[in-house]
């Protein structure tokens, strides 16, 4: 995800996708690392990105 955020890709990482054995690393790293450099997203979010024509 950084290398390609580094290459200027467009990222999204699926919140519903990823996870930590400590929630609250799993949130810190959503919101504060991965946040900065890609859109978070749910699976059901990506589902409509994928519908729309």
């Amino acid at each position: 995800m950084m290398d390609a955020a580094d290459r200027d890709y467009r990222v999204y990482v699926l919140s519903d996708g990823v996870a930590d054995s400590d929630p609250e690393l799993h949130d810190t790293l959503l919101d504060k690392v991965l946040g900065r450099r890609a859109t978070i997203i749910d699976s059901a979010e990506l589902h409509n990105m994928l519908e729309k024509p």
